[in-house]
């Protein structure tokens, strides 16, 4: 657990106790909504983003091709990593952002594609 603490003016201290708003539960109610609040903007933002300049469609690697070298990392993400990375952000989230500036390729193979 972490202790937090903070600074309020006076008048809207007594207005939120009242309402109980300063109890631990309260405060962690209103602190996840505003984190879903902020994973559904985030998505908004990304399709948005995606919407006015799509990713390049993805390269299809077969195994026995060997493919040239690049200067971008490829990595093959799952729907799941995709999904997780959209909506709470994260490690699949930074991944994403590293795709949509263009320093990571999304790859795929043959098999996954059929």
């Amino acid at each position: 657990m972490t202790t937090v603490q903070i600074t309020l003016p006076d008048v809207l201290a007594r207005e939120v106790s009242r309402a109980g708003l300063l109890a631990p539960a309260q405060i962690e109610i209103i602190l996840r909504e505003r984190l879903a609040a902020a994973r559904i903007d985030r998505l908004k933002s990304v399709r948005t983003t995606l919407a006015a300049e799509p990713l390049p469609a993805m390269k299809s690697v077969a195994k026995s091709t060997p493919t040239a070298p690049s200067n971008a990392v490829r990595l093959v993400a799952d729907t799941n990593n995709v999904i997780s990375g959209l909506l709470w952000g994260g490690t699949p989230g930074r991944l994403i952002d590293l795709a949509v500036q263009g320093r990571i390729k999304f790859v795929t193979s043959l098999p996954v594609t059929r």
